[in-house]
């Protein structure tokens, strides 16, 4: 099993550099699994310069692997989430479904400020003293593309006048 470690950014800024090719062919290797790519190609002669770009992903877009280590905290209007994404993903992950009740959120910016190794998101304006099923899902491209199977978790807000 891969450690945590294995899943964390890599350098974003690689960049090599190949002088006097004979042909237009090249081979990247020890790519990531699991990961986009941005490659660009600058062509020099003499009569000027040119750039091409172009991403790529290492895996088709099959479903992501579930969200780790799901945790919440409530107050009495609002849940606040927590989680890990997969390790390793399974799949290049552009946002996470939400669903509370009959609403679901499509989110694809953490709200977590202290780490950037946790994605965060929190639900606001709902009922005090109720309890919300929520589900957790990672996404390949939208609510609506391939998503993982569902983390859920049961969570009860606090009584009116407790945060709201």
């Amino acid at each position: 099993m891969k450690s945590r470690e294995d899943c964390a950014p890599k350098k974003t800024d690689v960049v090599q550099h190949f002088h006097k090719l004979s042909t237009a062919k090249r081979e990247l290797t020890q790519l990531q699994a699991y990961t986009e790519y941005e490659v660009c190609v600058y062509a020099y002669n003499d009569g000027g310069e040119n750039m091409k770009c172009e991403v790529f992903q290492t895996l088709p877009e099959e479903a992501p692997g579930p969200v780790e280590e799901l945790a919440s905290s409530a107050t009495s209007t609002s849940i606040s989430l927590r989680w890990r994404k997969p390790c390793p993903p399974m799949a290049a992950i552009r946002g996470y479904r939400v669903k509370v009740a009959t609403v679901t959120h499509y989110v694809q910016a953490s709200e977590c400020s202290d780490s950037a190794s946790h994605f965060c998101h929190t639900i606001k304006e709902l009922q005090p003293e109720r309890t919300y099923n929520i589900e957790v899902q990672s996404c390949t491209a939208d609510a609506n593309h391939a998503c993982s199977a569902a983390k859920t978790t049961s969570v009860t807000t606090g009584p009116a006048g407790n945060g709201s």
